[in-house]
């Protein structure tokens, strides 16, 4: 790209399970990299976009545990000297009616798992949230929706990094938890 002075274009494809979303991590990651603003806050954002993008744009099917439900499109932007000048994200084609409609052996968005571990206790109450299973767009895979400890862990565990995520590319708090707020009701 610094060599030719052109712009350059990556396009992933392939059928589903066969590991697009982690190429285009790595990808991603790579080149971010190998620019000449190696730990810039902006690659971090970039990189944060990532990972939010899975919890509320990627759920569990019956051929892939975290199945992207919609396409993107991610531009990166140099500056001649080869720093990252800024990025441009795109989704398209998100599959919305998984909200309210899947098939018994799949889940719902991650983010939905995500909130019933990592809130508080006080704050699912606030927020009307009960047990996954007795909530009706969650009650689809009984398996999902009850959280089982490893489970509990592990999505706890995500929950904070979405939350963590989403501060780093320049939420406030008071967004974060507007945000919660909105996907709760």
């Amino acid at each position: 790209m610094l060599r030719e002075k052109t712009s350059q274009c990556v396009v992933i494809s392939g059928l589903s399970g066969s590991g697009k979303t982690e190429s285009c991590k790595y990808i991603v990651q790579h080149i971010l990299s190998r620019s000449l603003s190696v730990e810039t806050l902006l690659n971090m954002k970039i990189n944060q976009v990532n990972s939010l993008m899975e919890a509320f744009g990627n759920a569990k099917t019956y051929i892939n545990n975290n199945s992207s439900r919609f396409g993107k499109y991610l531009e990166i932007h140099f500056a001649p000297t080869g720093n990252v000048l800024g990025a441009n994200l795109k989704e398209y084609l998100l599959e919305k009616s998984r909200v309210i409609s899947h098939n018994n052996d799949e889940g719902n968005f991650h983010i939905f798992y995500y909130l019933f571990a990592g809130l508080s206790h006080d704050m699912l109450v606030r927020n009307g949230l009960r047990v996954p299973s007795e909530h009706r767009y969650m009650s689809h895979n009984i398996e999902l929706a009850q959280l089982d400890s490893a489970r509990q862990v592990e999505y706890r565990k995500k929950f904070q990094m979405v939350k963590q995520s989403l501060i780093t590319i320049g939420f406030s708090a008071e967004d974060v938890q507007s945000i919660f707020t909105i996907l709760s009701a």
